[in-house]
């Protein structure tokens, strides 16, 4: 038996060479949307950007702050995006990364509409 056996495919319940653990559309749609949201909340937290007494000071601050700053902390909060992404191709985790790029797309969508209106 040599490389190209490829019969042990099947007992290691692999499929046309995708893994079916952690490979979902949905799964990586909302991992994307909610890693940067997280990350966007922690960084706001951490740097003492706005006081965190209500939900409602800190989106008036994400959402009414023409800053440079808060541009800064958006690109910030993208970062775990491409770690995640990275993560996918390496593991060849397709249909995961698809959704994982429509999600960072939307988040994209959400700083260009901010930053525009």
């Amino acid at each position: 038996m040599g490389y190209d056996d490829f019969s042990r495919k099947v007992e290691e319940h692999y499929y046309d060479g995708e893994p079916h653990s952690f490979n979902s559309f949905m799964l990586g749609l909302s991992v994307s949307i909610a890693l940067p949201i997280l990350c966007l909340f922690a960084i706001i937290y951490f740097a003492k950007a706005v006081q965190f007494n209500s939900l409602h000071h800190v989106l008036h601050f994400l959402v009414s702050n023409d800053s440079a700053y808060l541009t800064n902390i958006y690109i910030m909060a993208l970062m775990p995006s491409m770690f995640g992404f990275f993560w996918a191709y390496k593991t060849e985790r397709w249909k995961f990364g698809r959704g994982y790029i429509v999600g960072t797309l939307l988040f994209l969508v959400f700083f260009l509409a901010r930053t525009l209106l």
